[in-house]
Protein backbone atom coordinates (compact mmCIF):
# COMPACT_ATOMS: atom_id res chain seq x y z
CA UNK A 1 0.00 0.00 0.00
CA UNK A 2 1.44 3.29 -1.19
CA UNK A 3 0.10 6.55 0.58
CA UNK A 4 1.26 10.44 0.23
CA UNK A 5 1.10 12.11 2.98
CA UNK A 6 1.02 16.22 3.32
CA UNK A 7 -0.41 18.65 5.56
CA UNK A 8 -0.18 22.57 6.08
CA UNK A 9 -0.45 23.94 2.66
CA UNK A 10 -2.16 27.46 3.84
CA UNK A 11 -3.88 28.20 0.40
CA UNK A 12 -5.07 31.34 0.39
CA UNK A 13 -1.78 32.93 2.24
CA UNK A 14 -1.68 36.91 2.42
CA UNK A 15 2.10 37.95 1.70
CA UNK A 16 3.62 41.74 2.51
CA UNK A 17 6.65 41.85 0.25
CA UNK A 18 6.94 45.37 -0.55
CA UNK A 19 7.08 44.05 -4.19
CA UNK A 20 3.66 43.57 -5.62
CA UNK A 21 5.49 41.25 -8.54
CA UNK A 22 7.23 38.95 -5.61
CA UNK A 23 4.05 38.59 -3.72
CA UNK A 24 2.29 37.13 -6.67
CA UNK A 25 5.32 34.66 -6.82
CA UNK A 26 4.75 33.77 -3.59
CA UNK A 27 0.85 33.34 -3.75
CA UNK A 28 0.91 31.09 -6.67
CA UNK A 29 4.19 29.27 -5.37
CA UNK A 30 1.55 28.01 -2.71
CA UNK A 31 -0.76 26.52 -5.05
CA UNK A 32 1.63 25.37 -7.90
CA UNK A 33 3.44 22.87 -4.96
CA UNK A 34 -0.32 21.39 -3.72
CA UNK A 35 -0.77 21.01 -8.05
CA UNK A 36 2.67 19.45 -8.00
CA UNK A 37 1.71 17.31 -4.82
CA UNK A 38 -1.71 16.07 -6.69
CA UNK A 39 0.05 15.45 -9.85
CA UNK A 40 2.70 13.23 -8.23
CA UNK A 41 -0.35 10.67 -6.42
CA UNK A 42 -1.87 10.71 -9.56
CA UNK A 43 0.99 10.07 -11.95
CA UNK A 44 2.26 7.24 -8.91
CA UNK A 45 -1.05 5.97 -8.71
CA UNK A 46 -1.60 6.22 -4.90
CA UNK A 47 -3.75 4.49 -3.22
CA UNK A 48 -4.31 7.58 -1.26
CA UNK A 49 -3.90 10.66 -0.41
CA UNK A 50 -3.97 12.16 3.58
CA UNK A 51 -4.15 15.85 4.02
CA UNK A 52 -3.28 16.22 7.62
CA UNK A 53 -4.76 19.83 8.29
CA UNK A 54 -4.67 23.72 7.39
CA UNK A 55 -4.95 23.09 3.81
CA UNK A 56 -6.31 26.09 3.60
CA UNK A 57 -4.80 29.55 5.39
CA UNK A 58 -8.57 31.11 6.71
CA UNK A 59 -11.97 29.85 6.58
CA UNK A 60 -12.79 32.68 3.62
CA UNK A 61 -10.80 30.73 0.94
CA UNK A 62 -10.16 33.28 -1.93
CA UNK A 63 -11.62 32.76 -5.36
CA UNK A 64 -8.34 31.52 -7.08
CA UNK A 65 -7.73 28.99 -4.04
CA UNK A 66 -11.32 27.81 -4.24
CA UNK A 67 -11.43 27.24 -7.66
CA UNK A 68 -7.69 25.70 -8.31
CA UNK A 69 -8.42 23.14 -5.82
CA UNK A 70 -11.50 21.80 -6.46
CA UNK A 71 -9.86 21.66 -9.86
CA UNK A 72 -7.33 19.21 -8.58
CA UNK A 73 -10.21 17.26 -6.74
CA UNK A 74 -11.45 17.01 -9.70
CA UNK A 75 -8.66 15.30 -11.04
CA UNK A 76 -8.14 12.77 -8.15
CA UNK A 77 -11.72 11.85 -8.56
CA UNK A 78 -11.39 10.84 -12.21
CA UNK A 79 -8.09 9.18 -11.17
CA UNK A 80 -10.35 6.85 -8.29
CA UNK A 81 -8.07 8.12 -5.38
CA UNK A 82 -8.94 8.53 -2.51
CA UNK A 83 -8.51 11.83 -0.32
CA UNK A 84 -8.70 11.96 3.35
CA UNK A 85 -8.64 15.71 4.45
CA UNK A 86 -8.66 16.72 7.72
CA UNK A 87 -9.89 19.77 8.86
CA UNK A 88 -6.96 22.31 10.80
CA UNK A 89 -7.34 25.04 13.35
CA UNK A 90 -6.68 27.44 10.22
CA UNK A 91 -9.05 25.98 7.99
CA UNK A 92 -11.64 24.96 10.73
CA UNK A 93 -15.02 23.78 9.47
CA UNK A 94 -17.50 26.04 8.37
CA UNK A 95 -20.86 25.39 6.48
CA UNK A 96 -20.14 26.98 3.42
CA UNK A 97 -19.98 26.40 -0.19
CA UNK A 98 -16.74 24.93 -0.76
CA UNK A 99 -17.00 22.51 2.44
CA UNK A 100 -20.46 21.13 1.72
CA UNK A 101 -19.25 20.68 -1.75
CA UNK A 102 -16.75 18.03 -1.04
CA UNK A 103 -19.73 15.94 0.26
CA UNK A 104 -20.60 15.41 -3.12
CA UNK A 105 -17.33 13.82 -4.08
CA UNK A 106 -17.05 9.44 -4.05
CA UNK A 107 -13.18 9.65 -3.42
CA UNK A 108 -13.04 12.75 -1.03
CA UNK A 109 -13.56 11.83 2.73
CA UNK A 110 -13.43 15.23 5.00
CA UNK A 111 -13.44 14.46 8.65
CA UNK A 112 -14.83 18.06 10.09
CA UNK A 113 -15.89 16.87 13.26
CA UNK A 114 -13.88 16.95 16.90
CA UNK A 115 -15.03 13.34 17.11
CA UNK A 116 -13.09 10.30 15.70
CA UNK A 117 -14.52 8.78 12.70
CA UNK A 118 -13.39 5.40 10.83
CA UNK A 119 -13.80 4.84 7.16
CA UNK A 120 -13.11 1.66 5.15
CA UNK A 121 -12.23 1.93 1.97
CA UNK A 122 -10.94 0.03 -1.40
CA UNK A 123 -8.29 1.76 -3.55
CA UNK A 124 -8.62 1.76 -7.20
CA UNK A 125 -5.37 -1.06 -6.82
CA UNK A 126 -7.41 -3.35 -4.83
CA UNK A 127 -6.32 -2.58 -1.28
CA UNK A 128 -8.69 -2.87 1.82
CA UNK A 129 -7.68 -0.17 4.60
CA UNK A 130 -9.05 1.92 7.41
CA UNK A 131 -8.35 5.37 8.22
CA UNK A 132 -9.50 7.11 11.60
CA UNK A 133 -9.19 10.80 12.24
CA UNK A 134 -10.96 14.04 13.76
CA UNK A 135 -10.89 17.11 12.33
CA UNK A 136 -11.15 20.52 13.93
CA UNK A 137 -14.58 22.55 13.71
CA UNK A 138 -13.17 25.44 16.26
CA UNK A 139 -9.79 27.38 16.20
CA UNK A 140 -9.37 26.25 19.20
CA UNK A 141 -10.19 23.14 20.15
CA UNK A 142 -8.03 22.08 23.43
CA UNK A 143 -9.23 18.59 24.59
CA UNK A 144 -7.40 15.70 23.39
CA UNK A 145 -9.50 13.67 21.16
CA UNK A 146 -6.71 11.29 20.21
CA UNK A 147 -7.36 9.37 22.89
CA UNK A 148 -10.96 8.73 21.82
CA UNK A 149 -9.51 7.22 18.53
CA UNK A 150 -10.02 3.50 18.51
CA UNK A 151 -7.25 0.87 18.54
CA UNK A 152 -6.25 -1.13 15.72
CA UNK A 153 -8.02 -4.43 15.38
CA UNK A 154 -7.39 -7.14 12.50
CA UNK A 155 -4.84 -7.28 9.78
CA UNK A 156 -6.37 -4.75 7.57
CA UNK A 157 -3.96 -1.94 7.57
CA UNK A 158 -5.61 1.33 9.58
CA UNK A 159 -3.90 4.29 9.36
CA UNK A 160 -4.56 7.52 11.83
CA UNK A 161 -4.70 11.33 10.67
CA UNK A 162 -4.86 14.49 12.90
CA UNK A 163 -3.66 18.10 13.05
CA UNK A 164 -2.30 17.85 16.57
CA UNK A 165 0.54 19.30 18.88
CA UNK A 166 2.26 16.74 20.64
CA UNK A 167 3.25 17.44 23.76
CA UNK A 168 6.81 15.94 24.24
CA UNK A 169 7.90 17.68 20.65
CA UNK A 170 9.48 21.24 21.51
CA UNK A 171 8.56 22.01 17.92
CA UNK A 172 5.00 21.29 18.22
CA UNK A 173 4.40 22.89 20.94
CA UNK A 174 6.23 25.97 19.79
CA UNK A 175 3.83 26.25 17.26
CA UNK A 176 0.88 26.24 19.19
CA UNK A 177 -2.01 24.03 21.35
CA UNK A 178 -4.31 22.64 19.46
CA UNK A 179 -6.02 19.50 19.73
CA UNK A 180 -2.93 18.05 22.07
CA UNK A 181 -1.88 14.53 22.91
CA UNK A 182 1.29 12.82 23.72
CA UNK A 183 3.30 10.56 21.98
CA UNK A 184 2.05 7.82 24.42
CA UNK A 185 -1.42 8.78 23.06
CA UNK A 186 -0.21 8.28 19.27
CA UNK A 187 1.33 4.87 19.69
CA UNK A 188 -0.97 2.77 21.87
CA UNK A 189 -3.58 2.99 18.44
CA UNK A 190 -0.94 1.00 16.70
CA UNK A 191 -1.91 1.89 13.68
CA UNK A 192 0.55 1.24 10.27
CA UNK A 193 1.00 4.80 10.21
CA UNK A 194 -0.04 7.52 11.82
CA UNK A 195 0.48 11.00 9.72
CA UNK A 196 0.07 14.52 11.78
CA UNK A 197 -0.03 17.99 10.39
CA UNK A 198 0.19 21.13 12.79
CA UNK A 199 4.57 21.68 12.51
CA UNK A 200 5.75 23.22 9.25
CA UNK A 201 9.12 20.87 9.67
CA UNK A 202 9.34 17.23 8.17
CA UNK A 203 9.62 15.16 11.76
CA UNK A 204 9.63 11.77 12.34
CA UNK A 205 8.29 11.33 16.29
CA UNK A 206 8.92 7.00 16.94
CA UNK A 207 11.62 4.90 15.70
CA UNK A 208 9.39 2.90 14.04
CA UNK A 209 9.10 5.34 11.61
CA UNK A 210 5.16 4.71 11.92
CA UNK A 211 4.30 8.55 13.35
CA UNK A 212 5.66 11.72 11.63
CA UNK A 213 4.84 15.42 10.49
CA UNK A 214 5.45 15.85 6.61
CA UNK A 215 5.86 19.30 7.52
CA UNK A 216 4.60 21.91 4.88
CA UNK A 217 4.53 21.74 0.84
CA UNK A 218 6.15 24.79 0.55
CA UNK A 219 7.91 27.69 2.48
CA UNK A 220 6.20 31.11 3.07
CA UNK A 221 8.83 33.00 4.84
CA UNK A 222 12.45 33.05 6.35
CA UNK A 223 11.95 30.30 9.17
CA UNK A 224 10.44 27.78 6.55
CA UNK A 225 14.02 27.42 5.11
CA UNK A 226 14.98 24.17 2.73
CA UNK A 227 13.29 21.77 0.19
CA UNK A 228 9.87 21.28 1.46
CA UNK A 229 7.21 18.32 0.51
CA UNK A 230 5.28 15.17 1.68
CA UNK A 231 5.78 12.35 2.78
CA UNK A 232 5.62 8.67 0.56
CA UNK A 233 4.43 5.94 2.80
CA UNK A 234 5.10 2.58 1.59
CA UNK A 235 3.44 -0.47 4.18
CA UNK A 236 4.00 -4.13 2.97
CA UNK A 237 2.33 -6.04 5.88
CA UNK A 238 5.13 -5.18 8.94
CA UNK A 239 7.15 -2.92 7.08
CA UNK A 240 7.47 0.43 6.53
CA UNK A 241 9.51 2.61 3.83
CA UNK A 242 8.80 6.99 4.36
CA UNK A 243 10.74 8.57 1.27
CA UNK A 244 10.40 12.50 1.80
CA UNK A 245 8.78 14.04 -1.75
CA UNK A 246 9.89 17.93 -2.86
CA UNK A 247 7.10 20.19 -3.95
CA UNK A 248 8.02 23.21 -3.47
CA UNK A 249 7.99 25.95 -5.79
CA UNK A 250 10.71 28.27 -4.54
CA UNK A 251 13.19 27.79 -1.60
CA UNK A 252 13.71 30.32 1.30
CA UNK A 253 17.21 30.92 2.70
CA UNK A 254 19.16 33.06 5.56
CA UNK A 255 22.56 33.11 6.44
CA UNK A 256 24.65 35.70 8.53
CA UNK A 257 27.37 37.48 7.55
CA UNK A 258 30.27 38.40 9.55
CA UNK A 259 32.02 41.51 9.44
CA UNK A 260 35.25 43.32 10.77
CA UNK A 261 37.10 45.62 10.65
CA UNK A 262 38.87 44.80 6.65
CA UNK A 263 35.74 45.17 5.36
CA UNK A 264 35.70 49.09 4.37
CA UNK A 265 33.79 49.07 1.59
CA UNK A 266 30.04 47.76 0.50
CA UNK A 267 31.57 46.03 -2.34
CA UNK A 268 33.33 44.24 0.41
CA UNK A 269 30.33 43.32 2.04
CA UNK A 270 28.83 41.70 -1.79
CA UNK A 271 32.09 39.89 -2.26
CA UNK A 272 31.44 38.12 0.99
CA UNK A 273 27.56 37.47 0.54
CA UNK A 274 28.97 35.76 -3.06
CA UNK A 275 31.92 33.69 -1.50
CA UNK A 276 28.89 32.31 1.00
CA UNK A 277 26.50 31.96 -1.41
CA UNK A 278 28.83 29.82 -4.06
CA UNK A 279 28.71 27.22 -1.38
CA UNK A 280 24.98 26.60 -1.33
CA UNK A 281 23.18 24.78 -3.96
CA UNK A 282 19.10 25.27 -4.10
CA UNK A 283 17.38 22.56 -5.64
CA UNK A 284 14.67 24.92 -7.42
CA UNK A 285 15.72 27.89 -9.25
CA UNK A 286 14.25 30.33 -7.62
CA UNK A 287 14.88 31.36 -4.10
CA UNK A 288 14.12 33.98 -1.75
CA UNK A 289 16.80 35.18 0.98
CA UNK A 290 18.20 36.89 3.94
CA UNK A 291 21.23 38.30 5.03
CA UNK A 292 22.12 39.34 8.65
CA UNK A 293 24.91 41.43 9.02
CA UNK A 294 26.64 41.35 12.56
CA UNK A 295 29.75 42.24 13.65
CA UNK A 296 32.01 45.84 14.57
CA UNK A 297 33.07 47.70 11.02
CA UNK A 298 33.93 50.57 10.25
CA UNK A 299 30.68 50.64 7.70
CA UNK A 300 28.28 51.17 10.80
CA UNK A 301 26.88 53.97 9.73
CA UNK A 302 26.38 53.71 6.28
CA UNK A 303 24.69 50.55 6.64
CA UNK A 304 22.31 52.22 8.50
CA UNK A 305 20.90 53.84 5.89
CA UNK A 306 17.88 52.80 4.19
CA UNK A 307 18.89 53.70 0.90
CA UNK A 308 22.02 51.78 1.15
CA UNK A 309 20.37 48.86 2.40
CA UNK A 310 18.24 49.11 -0.62
CA UNK A 311 20.82 49.20 -3.21
CA UNK A 312 22.49 46.67 -1.70
CA UNK A 313 19.60 44.25 -1.95
CA UNK A 314 19.33 45.68 -5.23
CA UNK A 315 22.92 44.39 -6.73
CA UNK A 316 23.00 41.31 -4.54
CA UNK A 317 19.64 40.39 -5.91
CA UNK A 318 20.66 40.60 -9.48
CA UNK A 319 24.59 39.09 -9.00
CA UNK A 320 22.81 35.97 -6.97
CA UNK A 321 19.61 35.44 -9.69
CA UNK A 322 17.21 35.35 -6.73
CA UNK A 323 13.37 36.23 -6.62
CA UNK A 324 13.99 38.85 -3.58
CA UNK A 325 16.65 39.71 -1.18
CA UNK A 326 16.47 41.46 2.20
CA UNK A 327 19.66 42.52 4.04
CA UNK A 328 19.35 43.10 8.23
CA UNK A 329 21.60 45.21 9.92
CA UNK A 330 20.96 46.07 13.42
CA UNK A 331 23.43 43.60 14.69
CA UNK A 332 26.24 45.87 12.73
CA UNK A 333 28.11 47.91 15.70
CA UNK A 334 30.96 50.46 15.17
CA UNK A 335 35.16 49.78 15.52
CA UNK A 336 34.58 52.28 18.40
CA UNK A 337 32.50 51.88 21.40
CA UNK A 338 30.99 55.46 21.84
CA UNK A 339 30.11 55.03 25.55
CA UNK A 340 33.22 53.89 26.58
CA UNK A 341 34.80 56.33 25.14
CA UNK A 342 32.57 58.76 26.98
CA UNK A 343 33.50 56.90 30.46
CA UNK A 344 37.68 57.62 29.09
CA UNK A 345 39.57 60.17 30.14
CA UNK A 346 40.61 62.31 27.03
CA UNK A 347 39.69 65.44 25.27
CA UNK A 348 37.09 63.02 22.80
CA UNK A 349 35.69 61.60 26.03
CA UNK A 350 34.96 65.08 27.52
CA UNK A 351 33.95 66.46 24.31
CA UNK A 352 30.86 63.47 23.99
CA UNK A 353 30.03 64.03 27.80
CA UNK A 354 29.82 67.69 27.07
CA UNK A 355 27.80 67.19 23.33
CA UNK A 356 25.24 64.73 25.01
CA UNK A 357 24.40 66.50 28.38
CA UNK A 358 24.03 70.16 26.49
CA UNK A 359 23.20 68.90 22.40
CA UNK A 360 23.20 72.68 21.50
CA UNK A 361 26.61 73.15 22.71
CA UNK A 362 27.93 71.78 19.38
CA UNK A 363 25.94 73.91 17.47
CA UNK A 364 27.19 77.12 19.08
CA UNK A 365 30.84 75.63 19.01
CA UNK A 366 30.57 75.59 15.11
CA UNK A 367 29.56 79.07 15.08
CA UNK A 368 32.91 80.20 16.51
CA UNK A 369 35.27 78.14 14.38
CA UNK A 370 36.85 79.73 11.47
CA UNK A 371 37.40 76.61 9.18
CA UNK A 372 34.32 75.23 9.00
CA UNK A 373 32.42 76.07 6.08
CA UNK A 374 29.22 78.54 5.29
CA UNK A 375 27.59 74.97 4.28
CA UNK A 376 28.78 73.23 7.41
CA UNK A 377 27.34 75.76 9.63
CA UNK A 378 24.02 76.32 7.70
CA UNK A 379 23.13 72.51 7.43
CA UNK A 380 24.71 71.55 11.05
CA UNK A 381 22.77 67.75 11.47
CA UNK A 382 24.54 66.67 8.32
CA UNK A 383 27.90 68.22 9.18
CA UNK A 384 27.52 66.38 12.80
CA UNK A 385 26.73 63.07 11.20
CA UNK A 386 29.26 63.09 8.43
CA UNK A 387 31.73 63.78 10.99
CA UNK A 388 30.86 61.21 13.21
CA UNK A 389 31.03 58.62 10.66
CA UNK A 390 34.25 59.09 10.17
CA UNK A 391 35.24 58.73 13.69
CA UNK A 392 36.05 55.23 13.41
CA UNK A 393 38.07 55.49 10.42
CA UNK A 394 40.56 57.40 11.85
CA UNK A 395 40.45 56.68 15.46
CA UNK A 396 41.52 53.18 14.19
CA UNK A 397 43.68 54.57 12.08
CA UNK A 398 45.67 56.65 14.70
CA UNK A 399 45.59 53.11 16.55
CA UNK A 400 47.16 51.24 14.60
CA UNK A 401 50.44 53.83 13.74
Amino acid sequence: MRLLHIADIHIGTKFANKRVAVRQVLKQSVMNAFKKSIEYAIDERVDGVLIAGDLFDGCEVPFHGEVGFLKLMDRLEAARIHVFYTTGNHDPYRQNQLFNRLKAYQFIHPFYRPVPETITVTSDNGIVYKVSSAGHDGETVQENIIKDFPVKSGDVPHVGIAHTMVASIKESVDHGEYMPCSLEDLKSKGYDYFALGHIHKRLVLDESNRIGYSGNIQGRHYKETGPKGGTLVEINGDSIRTTFVPFHELEWYQESIPLDEEDTSVYDVITKMKRVMSTVAFSNRQWIGRFQLEGSSPLYHSLQNSSVISDLEEEICEELGALDIRIKSEKVSPLINREELKRSEHLLGSFLNKFDEDPSYFSRYLDTVDFISHEGKSNKEAFLNKSLASLDKLLIGKIKK
